[in-house]
């Protein structure tokens, strides 16, 4: 991001915030509308959590540009959504297709999701439905985690034992790679 603001002569800001304190999201837009910004982008953090804030960035004529929350009502303010659900349910599908053929059509797998984040839920559906329909001899065990859970780095410990109480599952798909850590010869 760094340079293609750069590449057009912007300068890039980033103010942090939390995904599991939506609070943070919205002081986090308000620090930046003070800046008199260009355009403001955020990731991940479904519309329902800021659309306080659309009011002012409508005032002040900045527009927002989203990625990554899911499915996107597009305004004069909010101007694009990168990363669209057809998107994850494409990549969803592909790494789908590769559990089922590598595992010979005989997979058990792990599915971490954490359907919180709506466009990580468009994943799951797609992943499972997918599975389900392509291979009968494969199996899906779900665990679901929480914002907090993944943004805390707690995920690994979930998984681990989740694989400790099925051993059958041999294969783990998650939602969003960066939410294990270690060694990942068999993470999908």
């Amino acid at each position: 991001m760094k340079a293609v603001t750069a590449a057009i002569g912007w300068n890039l800001k980033v103010i942090p915030y939390q995904s599991e304190n939506p609070a943070t999201i919205i002081s986090a837009l308000k620090q930046a509308l003070q800046s008199h910004p260009a355009a403001v982008g955020l990731t991940g953090i479904p519309q329902i959590e800021w659309q306080s804030e659309l009011p002012a960035y409508e005032k002040a004529g900045v527009p927002i540009v989203v990625g990554q929350v899911g499915p996107q009502v597009l305004s004069k303010t909010v101007i694009a959504s990168i990363g669209s659900d057809v998107n994850v349910q494409i990549t969803a599908k592909v790494l789908a297709d590769y559990f089922i053929a590598s595992s010979g059509g005989k997979g058990k797998i792990l599915q971490f999701q954490v359907p919180d984040f709506p466009i990580l839920g468009a994943f799951d559906q797609a992943f499972r439905a997918d599975v389900q329909a392509s291979c009968p001899g494969c199996s899906v065990t779900p665990l679901t985690g929480t914002i907090a859970q993944v943004t805390s780095g707690g995920a690994t410990a979930a998984i681990v034992s989740a694989l400790q109480r099925n051993p059958q599952d041999t294969w783990l798909v998650t939602d969003d790679g960066p939410w294990v850590d270690g060694d990942r010869k068999s993470v999908v």
